[in-house]
C-alpha cells in the first residue's frame, strides 16, 4: 500500500493502530511506512507520543493536499464499480423495526432471490444508525438534519386515530376530538411526546387530554392492544391500515389529521456501488404509491 495513504489514514484515525485496523495493516507496518515517507521527504510529519500522534506543521499542510486526491481516487473506483451491471457482494441494511419487517425485509428477500450472489446482513433498530457503519440505512420521519448525507423519499404516512369496534360499543361513538377527553389510550413511546396527541382541521387545533392504560416502545404491539379493546391509539398507516380495511379497527375522525412524516433511504454517498442502488430502485418501486387505506 502506498505510504503516503497510510499517513492520511493515521491522521485522520489519530493512531497507528486505529489506521492499522481501518486498514487492515499491522501497527508496526503502519508506522514503518510513515517512517519510511518522513526518510523520504527528508521531515518529520508527525509528533508522537505515548498515547497518539499528531501531525507536525508540515505534515498537516501535506494531509491537506494529500487528503483530497485520495478521496477522489475512492470516488473513481466507485463509480467504476457502480456500473456493474450484476448485483453481488454483502449489502448491509439497517431499518426500523414495524416498517423494516412489513415492506424492507420481504423486499430484501425477494432481492436476494433475484440475484443469489448477494449476501444481506440486516439490523433493525428503531434508533438512529450510523450510515457509515452499513450501506444504507432506512429512516422514518418529517427529515434529515445530518449534514452530508445522502437521501431519497420512499414514501410518505400519517398517522391515523383508530380504535377497534369492541371498544367503541363499549364507550360510545367518537365524532369529535372532545370526545376523546378521558378516553383509554394507548401510547407509543417512540414519538416525540407520546403523551400529546395534536389533530388539526383546516385552521382547528386540538390536543386532547386521554387516559393512557398501556404503553410501548413498538407501534406493532400499540396496534395489537387497540385491535384488542384496550384503548385508542396513534399509529401510521403502514400499521393500521389492513386493520382497518379488514374491520379489525375503526378510523375515527377522518378529517382531522396527526402528525405527517416520510421514510427515506440514506446512504453516506452519491456514489453508490450497483448492489446498493439496484436495491433502492427496488425498495422504492415496491412502495411508491402504496395506498396504505382501502
Amino acid at each position: 500500500m502506498d505510504a503516503r495513504q497510510v499517513f492520511v489514514r493515521v491522521v485522520d484515525e489519530g493512531s497507528f493502530t486505529a489506521a492499522g485496523h481501518a486498514l487492515g495493516l499491522s501497527t508496526s507496518y503502519v508506522s514503518r511506512c510513515v517512517r519510511q515517507l518522513e526518510g523520504e521527504l527528508g521531515v518529520a510529519l508527525l509528533a508522537r507520543s505515548t498515547r497518539s500522534v499528531q501531525p507536525t506543521e508540515a505534515g498537516r499542510v501535506y494531509h491537506s493536499r494529500l487528503a483530497p486526491l485520495f478521496q477522489g481516487l475512492v470516488e473513481a473506483d466507485l463509480e467504476v464499480s457502480a456500473r456493474q451491471v450484476t448485483p453481488r457482494g454483502v449489502l448491509r441494511v439497517a431499518m426500523p423495526h414495524a416498517f423494516g419487517r412489513r415492506w424492507v425485509l420481504p423486499t430484501l428477500v425477494a432481492f436476494q432471490q433475484r440475484w443469489p450472489e448477494v449476501h444481506a446482513e440486516v439490523q433493525f433498530s428503531d434508533r438512529q444508525t450510523d450510515p457509515l457503519a452499513v450501506d444504507l440505512t432506512i429512516r422514518g420521519g418529517g427529515g434529515l438534519a445530518d449534514s452530508g448525507l445522502v437521501a431519497r423519499r420512499l414514501i410518505e404516512f400519517e398517522d391515523l386515530l383508530v380504535a377497534s369496534p369492541s371498544f367503541l360499543a363499549a364507550h360510545g361513538p367518537i365524532r369529535a376530538p372532545s370526545d376523546l377527553e378521558g378516553m383509554p389510550a394507548v401510547l407509543y413511546t417512540g414519538h416525540h411526546r407520546p403523551n400529546r396527541w395534536t389533530l388539526t382541521c383546516d385552521d382547528q387545533t386540538h390536543t386532547p387530554d386521554v387516559q393512557p392504560v398501556m404503553r410501548s416502545d413498538s407501534g406493532e404491539a400499540v396496534v395489537e392492544a387497540a385491535m384488542g379493546g384496550l384503548g385508542v391509539a396513534l399509529q401510521p398507516e403502514f400499521l393500521a391500515g389492513p386493520a382497518i380495511a379488514d374491520g379489525r379497527l375503526v378510523h375515527l375522525l377522518p378529517e382531522w389529521h396527526a402528525r405527517k412524516g416520510a421514510f427515506w433511504a440514506v446512504t453516506a454517498s452519491r456514489l453508490l456501488p450497483a448492489t446498493v442502488r439496484a436495491f433502492i430502485d427496488e425498495l422504492a418501486d415496491v412502495v411508491e404509491g402504496r395506498p396504505w387505506l382501502p
